[in-house]
Parts: structure tokens; sequence; C-alpha cells
């Protein structure tokens, strides 16, 4: 058993306990009191240069007893974060369990720390981690999307990760498959992102270490038929983000089709973050994220929407770079999902607010387009409801598109427009393998295409330079760019 009053150091990749199997090396408590072990979150309010904060969360099976939590800097003395009131996540065929959540305070940017909880008098457990960096200068980042379907290569995508030791993972939608469900995130997402050792066959204990920022995708909330998935749309619950987004209570959001109980369970254990929290941005020092549902519920179209986008863009004019994150890619060459690219309507928003790169997923492989810019055609070409649940069906945007094809990465890289990459080859199958050895079947616009191999992409801000790397689930590179301004 691990003391109270006892210092424990460990890396960010080194784990304290297991998750759901195996043995704890470090002699906690077998009966581990967790349903889901502790993970990090950017939480409801977005850091701050003056604020930086962190949610650390984590599920039990039992909601009574008193939970504490610590923090550690250095040989300071402990400090000591207060958990809220748990949330009581009761849906039909999962085992009814409660969310904690504690709000680690006064973070001070990049610092590591180590922290612990605390259930009655028991520490059960403990991980090492690191602050968010305000820096201003310099960032690093893992990206990738489509992932959690429980198969080898995202368990090696995820070792990949872990030998990086990024400042934080944005995962780009297709979270968990197929149906975004609790069971799903149980077996699929938790044990392998949140392992108990770091190896290519296991996955590795990141969550517990490292800030992981979710963007939902059509697996994740466009599953609402809560009668044959009654525990379907947890990302509302599960993943903790700024609600600083626009308001959606003139839908934009799924619509819950079952049982008026089995609805309200799922509305319950979203509690405030349905509907709006799909939409949200944060900063880290001078790189601006804006982070976008692409789901066919939600029109882009809406004014209100619009309206939010080009206020956040606008608020981040003081940003050295910006970034847009979605699921559904408005460019992309791939024959699979060639019609999914109704986002290209807020193409002339993004080239309006300086966005920089858009990060995509979606498209099971990995893409990178030159630098484009695009105009839509005056009457965006959207179908009208026509499935039984009243599920809207849209289509690609026409319009005009100027490409740079100056910009080559290496020696020229300053670029005239916005670079779109669809990072989708985080574990789950690949789409459209033929076409990496047709490449006349590529669009005019692209200018990298790999289909044959599971990838991440590591993003690197060093003041005035972004570079960028994709590498395959073995570390081996296959794309490199720089972007300077």
């Amino acid at each position: 058993m691990i003391h109270a009053g006892r210092t424990r150091r460990f890396s960010p990749i080194a784990s304290v306990c297991t998750l759901f199997f195996g043995t704890c090396a470090s002699a906690l408590a077998s009966d581990t009191p967790f349903v889901i072990e502790p993970y990090l979150q950017l939480g409801s309010a977005a850091p701050t240069a003056s604020r930086l904060s962190l949610a650390l969360q984590w599920a039990a099976s039992e909601g009574s007893g008193i939970w504490r939590v610590e923090r550690q800097t250095g040989e300071n003395d402990w400090t000591a974060s207060p958990v809220g009131k748990p949330r009581r996540i009761a849906l039909a065929g999962v085992a009814e369990h409660w969310l904690f959540s504690a709000t680690l305070d006064g973070l001070k940017s990049g610092e590591p720390f180590h922290y612990r909880i605390i259930r009655g008098e028991t520490t059960v457990f403990e991980s090492d981690a690191r602050a968010l960096s305000s820096s201003p200068d310099t960032l690093h980042a893992v990206i990738f999307g489509d992932c959690a379907r429980d198969t080898p290569e995202q368990r090696q995508i995820a070792f990949q990760t872990a030998q990086l030791n990024p400042d934080l993972v944005l995962v780009t939608g297709d979270i968990v498959y197929n149906r975004g469900r609790v069971s799903e995130y149980l077996h699929h997402f938790f044990p392998i992102y949140n392992a108990s050792q770091a190896s290519a066959a296991a996955g590795a204990p990141l969550l517990r270490s490292t800030l992981w920022i979710g963007a939902c995708g059509n697996h994740d909330l466009s599953n609402a038929n809560v009668a044959e998935n009654p525990d379907a749309c947890a990302y509302y619950w599960l993943w903790s983000m700024p609600r600083n987004g626009p308001s959606l209570l003139h839908g934009n959001s799924p619509q819950f089709r079952g049982p008026e109980d089995y609805k309200q369970a799922v509305i319950d254990a979203a509690g405030d973050a349905f509907p709006s929290a799909t939409n949200f941005s944060f900063d880290t020092g001078k790189v601006h994220w804006t982070v976008l549902d692409s789901n066919t519920y939600v029109n882009w179209e809406d004014p209100a929407l619009v309206a939010w986008l080009k206020h956040d863009l606008d608020n981040a004019k003081d940003a050295s770079w910006r970034f847009v994150a979605f699921h559904h890619p408005p460019f992309h060459t791939s024959d699979a999902h060639k019609d999914d690219q109704w986002m290209r309507t807020l193409c002339p928003t993004f080239e309006a607010g300086g966005v920089d790169i858009v990060f995509n997923g979606h498209v099971h492989n990995y893409q990178r387009t030159k630098p484009i810019m695009f105009k839509p055609a005056p009457a965006p070409q959207y179908l009208e409801p026509k499935s039984a649940e009243g599920v809207i069906v849209r289509t690609m945007i026409d319009g005009e598109l100027a490409i740079d094809s100056a910009y080559n990465g290496t020696t020229v890289t300053k670029a005239n427009g916005i670079i779109y990459i669809v990072t989708g080859a985080g574990g789950a199958p690949l789409y459209t393998e033929h076409q990496d050895e047709h490449p006349e079947t590529w669009k005019t616009f692209t200018a990298k295409y790999n289909s044959v191999v599971h990838s991440l992409t590591i993003l690197d801000i060093d003041g005035r330079t972004a570079k960028l790397r994709q590498i395959d689930k073995d570390g081996a590179e296959i794309d490199t760019f720089r972007l300077t301004k």
C-alpha cells in the first residue's frame, strides 16, 4: 500500500496501477475502486495564460466515500484540489457508476507535477503529469483520428505517441467504434490509451499524464437511437471540454430517438455538456485552436453558428498560429466518403480568420493538400431530410478553387492559402489503399497521399515556424513539411 505521506516519482509513460487487468507493481490495493482510471482533460473553463488548470476525471463503482486529490511539484508540500459532486451514470446495459472530477488549478506553464488520489485514508492512484504550456513560442502535439477500434495498429499508434511525449494529443473524431457507447470506451479506449505499461502490443498510460482533446465524429454522436444503444453519445460526459462554444438551443445537435426514460438517462449523464460542448476553442500560448462538430445534424450555414466562429477567430488576432480541427474533411482525394465534403461552406470564414491548417479525420488514411483557397458556389446543394428519422443528408459543396502550387514545404514555406490535413489512420482499418499507386486518381489540390500504413501527425511550433511530420505505426517518416510566417 502507498502511504499518503510518501512522495514517489514516475515518468509520464510509467504506470502505477492497472486498468481492468494485470497486477500493480507498486502494490496498490488489489480491489481497485475504479471503473475508469484517472485521466486528464481541459475542463469546462478554457485555460488562460493567467489561470492554467486541468480537470482530472475518473469513474468509480460507488458514489459514496471520501475522495481527495493532492498534487506536488518538486519537493514542495502537497496541494489539495477539491473533488466535485459525482455524477451518476445510470444507463441500460451498463453497470451503474459515478463520474468524479477534480480541478487542478494554479498550475505553472509546462511544469511537471505529481498527483495522487486518496479514498478514505488509502492512496489508490498516483501518476506524474505536466501542466499545459502557455509558452508563446513552442508547442509539441500529436494529432490523429479514427482510432479506438481495438486493433493492433491502434495500440502501436498509442505506443508511438507515448514515445513522443507530446504536450497534448488531439483526436480528429471517430474516437471510439462503432457507436460511441460507454461499453465501447470501457473496452476499446481506456484500456489502450491508459494501459498499465507502454508497449506496441498493449498501448500506453497516456491519459493519466498527457492532456487529450477530442473532436466528435459521426461514430461518436450520430447514433442517437437510444432504443438500440442506450449508452450511446458517451462523448458528452466522458470528455470535459470548454463551454465557450455557440448556443445550440435551436437544434444543431443529436436528436435522440427511443423511450423517453432512455433519452432522459443520456441527457442526465451529459449534464451541462449537452448540447453545446462539441464546439469550443482554447489557446496554448500563441497557438489558437478551434474545434468544431461537423456531423450532419449541424447546419454550418446557420448565421448564429457562423457568427460565433467568426468572432472566435477574430478574437485570436494576437495568436501567431490558428488551427481548426473537426471530423469531416472539406477536401480529400479518396474514393471513400468522396461526397462527405460539406464543410467547404466554412472556407471563406477560415480564410478571413487567418486559419493556417485544418485537421480532419473520417477518411482512414493520411492526406495533405497544397495551400488552397475556396469560394463556395452561391447555393450549396444540401439535400432535404429524407430518412425516416429526419436525418439530414449533406453532400459535396461546389465552388471555385485557387491552389498555391509554388509552396513546397521545404524551400518555399510561406503559404498562400490553408493546408488541409486528413489524419484518419489512427487505428481503424484503412481506406482506398489502391490509390497510393494511382496518383492519376488524386485531386489537383493533393500534395501527399498515404493509405497503406497507419500513422499519426506530429506538430512542432517554434516561434514563427511550424514543422509537421507524419510517422507510421513503427515510427518511420512518411511526410514532412514546414510553414513559416
